[in-house]
């Protein structure tokens, strides 16, 4: 995703939509990038137009492309399309047959509480079943030269990976930092299974790094391999259900990144029930990057 060449916005013809008109343009515009706006129905909506004519449709959402075109200057080559299937994320993997998007911009809805994977919310669907990168955006305005935090999973397997995950990561958060004018803060957590009680002199020499001293040496290793100042990096104590949501609250950041290959990476042990859950307590935009093999 470095170089970002087509951005795809969905749109749902809410209000909301003004947050993912206004930040897809904006990068788009920074990155040189195409981008299409694609309106898509629910169910509900799709049922009561069924046989409508297009143009009535497309009157429906009058004000919405009234307010694309006030970012026509920016993105000037912007198209608006309006989705055929009934079903969003149907629509989306169409769209997406017809021209791959190296990024995917939509609301982050904050109500997964489906019962029946009939109702599974559009974002939870390109979560779990999409591999392009998914920016899911707050209605919450970007702050001025705000902070970009980077989640990285500083496991053995990912340490040592060269071109891993991780590495990944970084690049994108570099990439996109440099097109937002972000500053970049690395973020890891870590649990302290450490329960020893006893401490033998003999053996301070030669003992163990604690979880927090090896973490810390990874984070600064991954930080110095891309010249990010250490006071820009974070190591924090708990589960990633827990601390991201409160790091991204205390320091404001725009925007987190996280990701996975396959099922590794922070993104990958939030799959399933607790994915729905950080992300509905996130107070920013998650970038979710699903990493390159």
């Amino acid at each position: 995703m470095k170089d970002l060449h087509h951005i795809l916005a969905v749109l749902k013809g809410k209000p909301s939509d003004a947050a993912v008109i206004s930040k897809a343009s904006r990068i788009a515009a920074a990155s040189l990038a195409s981008l299409t706006f694609l309106i898509v129905l629910s169910i509900e909506e799709r049922f009561f137009t069924w046989g409508t004519e297009r143009s009535i449709i497309r009157q429906k959402f009058r004000v919405l492309l009234d307010r694309i075109d006030q970012y026509e200057d920016f993105v000037p080559q912007a198209k608006v399309k309006l989705a055929e299937s009934g079903m969003p994320f149907s629509a989306v993997q169409k769209e997406l047959s017809v021209k791959m998007a190296d990024l995917i911009v939509v609301e982050n809805d904050h109500h997964h509480d489906y019962k029946l994977p009939l109702t599974m919310p559009l974002d939870l669907h390109l979560l779990r079943d999409t591999d392009v990168p998914v920016l899911f955006v707050d209605k919450k305005p970007w702050l001025k030269n705000g902070v970009l935090t980077a989640a990285l999973d500083l496991d053995e397997s990912e340490v040592n990976m060269p071109n891993g995950l991780n590495d990944q990561l970084v690049e994108e958060s570099q990439y996109i930092a440099q097109l937002l004018d972000f500053d970049v803060q690395l973020l890891t957590c870590f649990l302290n299974d450490d329960l020893t009680m006893s401490c033998h002199t003999d053996d301070i020499e030669h003992r163990k790094l604690s979880p927090k001293e090896e973490h810390i040496q990874k984070i600064l290793a991954e930080a110095s391999q891309f010249q990010i100042p250490q006071e820009r990096c974070r190591i924090e104590e708990g589960l990633p259900d827990d601390v991201l949501p409160r790091v991204v609250k205390e320091h404001q950041s725009n925007i987190l990144i996280l990701g996975a290959r396959s099922h590794q990476g922070i993104l990958g042990r939030l799959r399933g029930h607790t994915s729905e859950y950080v992300i509905d307590k996130l107070d920013s935009d998650m970038l979710a990057y699903k990493a390159v093999h």
